[in-house]
């Protein structure tokens, strides 16, 4: 009686073991649910930044070819913002992004400059 016991609680661990394990679907649910707030903070950051950029563009001519501190100073940064890596300019635009670990594939989430739209892929973090 003792031994099937121990067996059966042996593999309710190894099963919510399994359950929480980055190869199961319900971990990359949960993962989404946790992480949608920081992605909903990041996504606003980035559309909060874009009348500064605009700004720019229009007093010079161009797009800047790096993120300009001014933009954070005073500013909380999302979690989800890496400061050395979330501007980039375009030929004739410019890209936020940042990566969002809630995402199974399609973490990288990028704000189109020209379209002020949204669109998500995969894509490999630097490493710095």
């Amino acid at each position: 009686m003792a031994l099937r016991r121990r067996t059966r609680f042996i593999l309710l661990g190894l099963l919510a073991l399994l359950a929480l394990s980055p190869i199961s679907p319900l971990y990359w649910w949960l993962a989404h649910i946790y992480y949608e707030p920081a992605k909903r903070e990041a996504m606003q950051f980035c559309e909060s930044l874009t009348p500064q950029i605009e700004t720019s563009r229009r007093e010079t001519g161009t797009y800047p070819s790096a993120a300009d501190p001014a933009w954070l100073r005073g500013r909380r940064i999302p979690k989800l913002i890496r400061p050395k890596h979330f501007y980039m300019p375009t030929a004739t635009s410019y890209i936020l992004y940042f990566w969002n670990p809630g995402d199974f594939m399609d973490d990288f989430w990028a704000l189109d400059g020209a379209t002020k739209q949204w669109s998500n892929y995969d894509s490999e973090k630097p490493r710095d």
